[in-house]
């Protein structure tokens, strides 16, 4: 067994910041709860609030299949009943990942979940960026994220698999063989290069091509 990656506090979530209940908040997917913060920090570090910004603002990630739910709230059938199956559903459907941001933080640009495997986040990238260029909104959040639960465990090797038999990730390596699997999350928001510098935004990467 290799430790995977591990994120620390996935269970801390400041639901009354974000206008949701203990309940609506014990439902829903880790997942979710963590690409709402990341999705917060990236425009609260850009110096941005969305309802008081003009223009719009999209939002394009993906994230794993709900662990939580197959392990932490299948099983408690007094939950099912007291909430009912569709906010348990919805709280843990990858589908509304997106959705469920733009409106807690009230987004009126477009919003795609996006699902790739390995190369969602960058896939919700490019498509943010075709977004931006053809004028659809004029900053937009991409990113992902996987977290499992339960959180604190390890992986199988197996010979010939994806997964790292030593639990690290060599990219570009000769020796390369795997990646570890483990949890993340994170966000970034995105604005076309002409619209940053008039606006005077600090901008720490430049995008030159996704094709």
């Amino acid at each position: 067994m290799k430790a995977g990656a591990v994120l620390e506090d996935i269970e801390q979530f400041d639901a009354p910041f974000f206008g949701l209940t203990p309940r609506e908040a014990q439902i829903l997917d880790p997942q979710q709860r963590l690409f709402i913060e990341a999705a917060w920090n990236a425009l609260e570090g850009a110096g941005y609030d969305a309802s008081r910004t003009k223009g719009s603002i999209g939002v394009f990630a993906g994230g794993g299949l709900s662990t939580y739910l197959l392990n932490n709230l299948a099983p408690n059938r007094e939950l099912w009943e007291t909430m009912g199956s569709l906010p348990m559903v919805l709280g843990n459907d990858k589908d509304s990942l997106t959705t469920r941001v733009a409106y807690l933080l009230d987004l009126t640009g477009p919003c795609y979940t996006v699902q790739t495997y390995c190369s969602t986040s960058l896939v919700a990238i490019s498509i943010a960026c075709e977004n931006l260029l053809s004028g659809v909104c004029d900053m937009a959040l991409a990113g992902g994220v996987m977290i499992s639960v339960p959180h604190n465990v390890g992986y199988h090797y197996q010979e010939g698999g994806i997964a790292s038999p030593d639990g690290r990730c060599r990219a570009f390596d000769a020796t390369a063989k795997g990646s570890p699997l483990g949890s993340g999350v994170a966000a970034v928001l995105l604005k076309r290069l002409e619209d940053a510098i008039a606006d005077g935004d600090t901008i720490h990467a430049v995008i030159k091509g996704w094709r």
